[in-house]
């Protein structure tokens, strides 16, 4: 319990109340249980400094409902929900956080990274979602609404109110106009051809630029109520939105039905868009995005606050667009997790229209507003850019009048993976925003000793029998690791499937290995979670880190191989998988490949081919330390705003990299 003191100044204050006669305030003391939270969430945030997440964030799930009012505390429980690979429950936090406008732009920093993080095995620089709205001085003024790109720069358009498609050269010069059908409702090109939805003809006709209507297929005897849009696949078969029937059907380009998919599923469905086997549809009642199987299994559904009545959707190289019915545009960037951020021209959101858009080779975006045709050139995404991820602030005291501020950032590039040099004039710390200062960078990422890697060697009944054969591979692979860095760190842990083998089975792996290797550990839980533990016991080391995992597969699922993605990407663990036997391979190439690992068959590969890759991972770590001006006595004690200035594609932009305080 602790005790509360009146000091001398209360005492006094107190004393002059009762002489001039008025009545004493009543002085509360604080309720214990918050001095406590507020106790225990400082040491919470100490420990994600020190990357402890796991230990943080239980002692905030535990806290942060009794400090309702400390977004600053929800910021940091966001941090650590995301190197944990929660990253829904992060930006959830993060969300909340960003109510307090002093720490808005470090939240939305945060945000941005979790988006760029949320990609399979590559990052997404911030230049991804910009358009540059030009001016076209064709095809206006005569009803444009669904517009297609036919390759070569050339452009179809649809014009309901004139019943009829034209094409257009990229100089803007009309080629051709077709008459002749009720209402074009959508386009899609397929081997230079375009094919036409007529929603009112109830029939899908094919178009050539110099002949016109080629063949023309009638929809009616197939009970299509609405013909609304239009998708060619893979293999050349037409899928196409009966929006009365509320569902999809695949046709041939003869018109015989093969299959339908989402009878029991649509309500509203508006675009359709093929990607590889898998078959998206924007549903603009339900205001989502559906993810289907050529056979109709629903996957996935995709949806935003933001997203009222999606509308459109284009293939781009990094994802798909998706039009909303209020014109406003949005990447999904991730087809697998699914965070939909809005695209945007330099100064502001980009607005179309509501009649679907369309993307060519060079990833331009057209689209029609019902008058005329419009056109946004991509910002190239090929330029360097840093993804900056601050991991620990530290400010100290100096001289009278300076003090310094350490920062221990990672940094990938636009690939996701760690930079293994940085040009010293590419950042510049920013302090209270009018203030620049110079800054010393020390390269923790080149360094090729004190590299430190976790080798995890699964114990279970598939792996028992190996272990004789396991050993034979593993001794020279470590004493080949070992001859190219002494300095190097190996931790040797088992994890452990089977519950009911695992006294003998730790014993066997003692007895195998442990002749050979200062440390072996028996881990009493499932595989993800010792591979959980593993990566956020390696995420403090500054130098080059990586966990070595031989499995034969059991015991992981989509759930984990998600989870651990994630954490491995952003706390840049790599994990190497030395896979023996066949089970869960697919899931394991993944994992694999979303760490920016590797993916091995044990008994199939060289340990040295191994080793090599090993020896090439970077930590993508810096330490940056700029001097800075002490604040005003007055200011003691709050929180600054660290700025790290970052050179982007064309500009200069600024990336918030955090707080610190002296």
């Amino acid at each position: 319990m602790k005790k509360y003191i009146l000091t001398s100044a209360v005492v006094i204050a107190i004393t002059a109340l009762i002489l001039s006669g008025k009545k004493i305030p009543m002085i509360f003391p604080p309720d214990p249980s918050i001095v406590v939270a507020q106790d225990e969430s400082k040491i919470a945030i100490q420990n994600i400094i020190d990357m402890k997440y796991s230990l943080a964030a239980a002692i905030l799930q535990k806290n942060h409902d009794k400090l309702p009012g400390d977004f600053t505390l929800r910021r940091w429980y966001g941090r650590a929900l995301m190197h944990l690979g929660e990253w829904e429950e992060a930006a959830r936090f993060f969300a909340i956080a960003s109510y307090d406008s002093t720490i808005r732009g470090a939240v939305d920093a945060d945000m941005e990274r979790l988006r760029f993080l949320d990609k399979d095995g590559s990052h997404l620089a911030s230049n991804l979602g910009l358009w540059e709205r030009l001016k076209v001085n064709y095809a206006g003024g005569i009803g444009v609404e669904s517009v297609e790109s036919i390759g070569a720069g050339a452009i179809a358009t649809a014009i309901p109110s004139r019943g009829s498609v034209a094409f257009w050269s990229p100089s803007g010069k009309k080629i051709s106009e077709f008459f002749g059908m009720g209402r074009p409702s959508a386009l899609a090109a397929h081997e230079g051809k375009v094919w036409a939805a007529d929603m009112a003809g109830e029939r899908v006709i094919r178009l050539s630029p110099d002949r016109g209507i080629e063949i023309s297929l009638e929809l009616s005897k197939l009970n299509v109520h609405g013909a609304r849009g239009l998708d060619i696949d893979d293999d050349g078969f037409l899928w196409v939105i009966d929006f009365g029937g509320r569902r999809v059907i695949r046709i041939k380009q003869d018109g015989t039905l093969v299959s339908e998919i989402g009878r029991d599923v649509l309500r509203a469905p508006s675009a359709v868009l093929c990607i590889g086997k898998e078959i998206l549809i924007a549903e603009t009642e339900l205001g989502k995005v559906l993810r289907f199987d050529r056979n109709g299994r629903l996957l996935r559904e995709y949806t935003n606050p933001k997203l009222q009545a999606p509308v459109g959707l284009e293939k781009i190289s990094d994802g798909f667009l998706v039009q909303d019915k209020n014109g406003r545009v949005y990447i999904l960037y991730n087809e697998e997790n699914g965070f939909l951020t809005q695209i945007r021209t330099k100064d502001a959101p980009l607005i179309t229209s509501k009649f679907g858009i369309a993307i060519d080779e060079h990833e331009n975006l057209w689209w029609g507003d019902g008058i005329n045709l419009n056109t946004s050139r991509r910002v190239p995404a090929d330029k360097p850019m840093h993804i900056v991820n601050i991991l620990r602030t530290e400010a100290k005291r100096g001289l009278v009048e300076e003090g310094r501020i350490n920062l221990l950032v990672s940094i990938l590039d636009e690939n996701g993976r760690a930079l293994d040099k940085l040009d010293d004039e590419a950042f510049r710390v920013i302090y209270k925003k009018e203030q620049i200062f110079p800054i010393r960078i020390e390269n923790l990422s080149q360094t090729l000793s004190g590299r430190r890697y976790a080798l995890l060697i699964e114990a279970s009944d598939a792996m028992l029998p190996l272990y004789d054969s396991i050993k034979k591979f593993v001794e020279p692979f470590i004493s080949n690791l070992r001859a190219e860095d002494k300095t190097m760190v190996i931790e040797i842990r088992d994890t452990f499937s089977i519950a009911r083998d695992f006294t003998y089975s730790s014993q066997l792996i003692e007895e195998a290995v442990s002749r050979d290797f200062n440390r072996v550990s028996a881990i009493d839980v499932k595989p993800a979670e010792a591979l959980a533990f593993a990566i956020e016991t390696l995420a403090p080391t500054d130098y080059g880190r990586a966990i070595v995992w031989l499995t034969s597969g059991a015991g992981i699922d989509d759930s984990a191989v998600l989870k651990l993605g994630r954490m491995s990407i952003v706390n840049q663990t790599p994990i190497i998988i030395l896979h023996i036997g066949d089970e869960n391979r697919m899931l394991l190439e993944i994992l694999a490949k979303k760490s920016n690992g590797g993916y091995f068959r044990l008994f199939d590969s060289n340990y040295r081919e191994i080793s090599k890759l090993l020896s090439e991972i970077k930590s993508g770590r810096y330490r940056i330390t700029a001097p800075l001006t002490l604040p005003e006595p007055s200011d003691r004690g709050k929180w600054f705003d660290v700025t790290c200035e970052v050179r982007y594609y064309t500009e200069t932009a600024f990336d918030k990299l955090g707080y610190f305080a002296f």
